[in-house]
């Protein structure tokens, strides 16, 4: 988080002070942080990137650079930018989808940058699942959306660490979900 750095403060010409346990000082940041008051010390979300990278490989490096930069603005309390590389993250697995489904990459990505395209890419996907399936795809675009289209426009929004907190979970599950149905939510269009 950038509170604590090894090694003592030195003050008043040369005498040590400022350390915690002899080995780590305050940086100016953890002054700040410590000032502020926090309500809570957030918790180490480490585990997190252990449990996605097991699925997160099936979606690709872009998916993958995006659950990292989540978790490590998550974990330096950066939880509005947490929230849009969660989402970002979580179009990633949807254009995974869509590039295994139709097998052209290309398609997809242009589909995908035109107006609706997050719209698209999920009616591509889920148009033809039955309602077991196409209900949570949906719903797990639709909530990270939401964190993501909050957090990712120009005015000012009151996210805190529940809310990032629930967006990166919401981002496993959907992570583990497209991991599980993979191949029936890749199913090209014409099959039974």
């Amino acid at each position: 988080m950038g509170v604590l750095r090894p090694g003592p403060v030195i003050v008043d010409g040369g005498r040590i002070g400022g350390t915690i346990d002899g080995g780590f000082a305050l940086t100016a940041l953890g002054r700040k942080w410590i000032a502020a008051r926090p309500e809570s010390v957030p918790r180490d979300p480490s585990r997190f990137m252990d449990v996605i990278a097991g699925p997160g490989r099936r979606f690709g490096p872009g998916f993958m650079q995006r659950a990292e930069e989540a978790i490590g603005c998550y974990r330096a309390g950066r939880y509005l930018a947490a929230c849009v590389m969660c989402g970002a993250a979580a179009e990633a697995i949807l254009l995974a989808l869509a590039i295994a489904k139709t097998g052209d990459e290309d398609a997809v990505l242009r589909d995908y940058r035109s107006a609706q395209g997050r719209k698209k890419m999920t009616d591509l996907i889920g148009s033809r699942l039955k309602g077991s399936l196409r209900e949570p795809l949906e719903s797990f675009v639709g909530l990270l959306a939401v964190w993501r289209d909050e957090a990712g426009h120009g005015r000012a929004t009151a996210i805190t660490d529940a809310e990032a907190d629930t967006c990166r979970v919401q981002l496993l599950r959907f992570a583990l979900f497209a991991d599980a149905e993979w191949d029936a939510l890749t199913a090209p269009t014409g099959s039974p």
